[in-house]
């Protein structure tokens, strides 16, 4: 076997700085790798971040929307109660016999009801917003103007779909300490 010729000098150190510049380059092509790699994660970090934040806004809102349609049901499951209760037929006919039970639950005995307007209730398909005028003679049962606002106050806040929408009373010419008067009353009714 034949020996091969030892390097020579320049050739060895060819051959280093060859291996030196190799190393060099390959360690800076790792560290703008590294580097890179780091903004990327940064990156990432922050948008992960941002989606947290998101996430959790996303997480209240339903949790509202939830809440919110547990009402609408609650409402809609009251609002079917209450009108199921009623008569069937024209309103005209049977919301002043129901109005008048409800004001004789109260101690208002003689009442005359009549139909002021009925339009469809907007937003609300099968319902109609109806208003109807209360008027009240004087009449014994009720003694004073406090005892009568009560009574009417009684009644909305018993039936949520009827609402009192003004009042006007005064005392009676006849009897002084008898009230008068009347109220609007507006009602939502299931067509």
């Amino acid at each position: 076997m034949s020996a091969s010729p030892p390097p020579s000098t320049k050739t060895t150190w060819l051959l280093g700085s060859a291996l030196v510049a190799a190393a060099l380059w390959a360690g800076n092509f790792h560290l703008r790798s590294a580097g890179l790699l780091h903004e990327r994660e940064q990156a990432n970090r922050r948008k992960i971040e941002a989606l947290r934040g998101q996430l959790e806004s996303a997480r209240q809102v339903i949790a509202e929307i939830g809440v919110i349609e547990r009402q609408a049901a609650a409402a809609g499951t009251e609002l079917d109660r209450w009108s199921q209760e009623r008569p069937t037929g024209p309103t005209v006919v049977w919301f002043p016999v129901w109005l008048k039970a409800q004001l004789n639950r109260v101690g208002i005995a003689e009442a005359q009801i009549r139909l002021n307007t009925e339009v469809p209730a907007t937003g609300l398909p099968g319902f109609k917003r109806t208003c109807w005028n209360v008027n009240l003679p004087p009449q014994g049962g009720m003694q004073n103007m406090t005892a009568l606002l009560l009574a009417v106050e009684e009644i909305e806040q018993r039936e949520r779909f009827v609402k009192i929408l003004d009042c006007s009373f005064r005392s009676a010419v006849v009897e002084p300490h008898w009230p008068a008067g009347g109220f609007n009353v507006e009602a939502l009714i299931r067509e």
